[in-house]
């Protein structure tokens, strides 16, 4: 794709969440120069809680039992159960990029339709939610169990949920997008949350795979993802993989 304010590195990875959220916290000890985009692909299932969020010690030994990571993000919103059915993106813009200076809610709206534009690539039809759209869900304490600005939905169910978290060195955006259905029960089980929960869960969210009633190409759909993205922040990419 040809660059149309420089280009944006963009390196797609099979990683874990915990590298995922270590590699958050090294971009951001010093100022961000410009514009960053990781795709990730989870190699390792783990609950990664939103910065509000506090991990119990029951939480603990359930994740312990169950052979799983659990930690808590530098972003905000709820938790997200990372696993070989969930893509995620990190942006990482400098403090003074103009995504970074608008308000929280109308910081996402860029995100919410490369989302969309990118789906649309695959023959998913997506929408972005309004900017007036409140945090609403039946499921608070799930990023996946509510909807807020520009997030998407997918026939009226949601498939992918964004975060952010600010800094004087700069800005970086977390995407999820669920390729597959996760194991809800899994995170609920870890969480001490209710089977019925894990049900409403299921229900409230739809994934790319059965939309498209076939396998998806991982490491294709990552690529292009990060495009899409590098596209949407107003250049060219070089896509890397590891």
């Amino acid at each position: 794709m040809t660059g149309r304010r420089g280009s944006v590195d963009v390196s797609v990875v099979r990683t874990t969440a915990r590298e995922d959220v270590a590699w958050t916290g090294a971009v951001l000890e010093v100022p961000v120069e410009r514009p960053l985009v990781r795709v990730a692909m989870y190699r390792s299932t783990a609950v990664v809680l939103g910065c509000a969020q506090r991990i119990t010690e029951q939480d603990r030994l359930r994740a312990t039992a169950a052979g799983i990571d659990l930690l808590v993000r530098q972003s905000g919103g709820g938790a997200v159960l990372a696993g070989p059915w969930l893509l995620g993106a990190s942006v990482a813009l400098p403090a003074s990029h103009p995504f970074a200076t608008m308000t929280l809610p109308s910081s996402y709206r860029w995100l919410g339709r490369a989302c969309v534009r990118w789906l649309g690539g695959m023959g998913i039809v997506g929408q972005s939610l309004p900017a007036h759209a409140e945090a609403d869900g039946p499921q608070p304490w799930a990023c996946f169990g509510r909807t807020a600005s520009w997030e998407v939905k997918c026939a009226g169910r949601k498939i992918a949920g964004f975060a952010q978290v600010r800094r004087r060195s700069g800005v970086v955006f977390n995407a999820g997008v669920l390729l597959d259905a996760p194991p809800w029960r899994l995170m609920c089980a870890v969480l001490g949350k209710s089977y019925d929960e894990a049900l409403q869960l299921s229900a409230g969210t739809v994934a790319c795979e059965r939309l498209l009633l076939q396998p998806l190409p991982v490491e294709s759909a990552a690529a292009a993802w990060g495009e899409y993205l590098a596209v949407a922040l107003g250049a060219g990419c070089a896509v890397r993989t590891a």
